[in-house]
């Protein structure tokens, strides 16, 4: 991985599983987190990510799908790495998600490992 480590916005109202996906990353990305859309939003207008972990369901207020799609509306997001992060595992939520405009998919519960996976494999492909 590069010496400057991706920068990660985790989208998730649950403060346990903010916590959990934080620290189980923390040596590997720049995770910075959002418990509300409007939160992520203000945060977006401020820095650059390169990559975010977005809950479905966050709750009062916007869909994680929704967030998605105004964050990709934005200069410079077109192509970011959007990966859907939820406990929805129906396969046409799935199917939703990503005709939605996120990218990746992970289904709660999952390993540490698996996400890792996930995140390594993704910036590989997209090194810019």
């Amino acid at each position: 991985m590069d010496a400057e480590l991706k920068r990660i916005l985790l989208v998730e109202n649950d403060t346990v599983t903010s916590n959990l996906i934080a620290r189980n990353l923390r040596d590997l990305y720049d995770v910075t987190v959002a418990s509300s859309a409007d939160e992520a939003l203000a945060l977006v207008n401020e820095q650059k990510f390169d990559g975010f972990l977005m809950d479905i369901h966050l709750g009062r207020g916007m869909s994680g799908v929704k967030l998605t799609q105004l964050i990709k509306e934005m200069p410079g997001y077109e192509n970011t790495p959007f990966i859907a992060v939820t406990a929805f595992a129906m396969r046409e939520e799935r199917e939703e998600f990503l005709a939605g405009g996120l990218t990746h998919y992970i289904s709660k519960p999952f390993k540490r490992q698996d996400l890792i996976d996930l995140l390594d494999s993704i910036f590989r492909n997209n090194l810019k």
